[in-house]
């Protein structure tokens, strides 16, 4: 992992990465989709962030009792990542059933959120190529014009999911953390919250 120094701090380039890309596609949701940026969205990120961190103390319990501060440092790893997207899904679940508007026009935020954030830490990283196939494909995401039907929606959301796929093999082994988590942002939970969706409005 590439450590970004600021200052007097030394940061991880995927903690800068994630923080860069939440606000970034953000702004870029304001700007493009001309429409104000859904509570869900900021909820889930820092849900996500603060279950990651926390179970730290969870699998590593012995060791945060001997160092306590070691939390500020280290986190839940691949564990504590599965962890989150599993509690983060479950909220979702929850707003989809409280009949909030998410799949409507915003589903895909969650895709390109995580597209951008792969083109951003590839920057960081020097790897300008990779990263800027993963900037131009999170772009045209948030640029296509959805439509009232879901089902063209969640097309849209396939094609995306594969051809960022495609990027990710490329570049990395299929056996990453990062395959894995596209699979199920681009192909489970969109689906799973749209039949959701669906049983609500049957």
């Amino acid at each position: 992992m590439t450590y970004i120094q600021i200052g007097i701090f030394t940061i991880p380039s995927a903690w800068l990465s994630a923080i860069l890309a939440l606000f970034l596609v953000a702004s870029m949701i304001r700007l493009m989709m001309k429409q104000k940026v859904p509570d869900w969205y900021w909820n889930g990120f820092f849900l996500y962030v603060l279950v990651w961190k926390l179970s730290y103390i969870f699998f590593e319990f012995s060791l945060f009792l001997d160092m306590p501060m070691s939390l500020i440092y280290f986190h839940g790893g691949l564990k504590g990542h599965i962890l989150a997207i599993g509690v983060v899904t479950g909220y979702f679940i929850i707003v989809v059933r409280k009949r909030v508007p998410l799949l409507q026009h915003s589903i895909h935020y969650i895709l390109s959120y995580f597209i951008f954030y792969q083109g951003v830490i590839n920057l960081l990283d020097m790897n300008f190529v990779e990263g800027g196939l993963h900037l131009s494909l999170s772009l045209s995401l948030l640029s296509l014009k959805y439509k009232e039907d879901l089902k063209f929606n969640m097309q849209m959301i396939l094609l995306s999911t594969m051809v960022e796929l495609l990027l990710l093999s490329v570049y990395q082994s299929l056996f990453t953390y990062d395959i894995y988590t596209i699979i199920w942002l681009g192909f489970g939970l969109p689906y799973l919250l749209y039949y959701l969706k669906r049983g609500r409005m049957a």
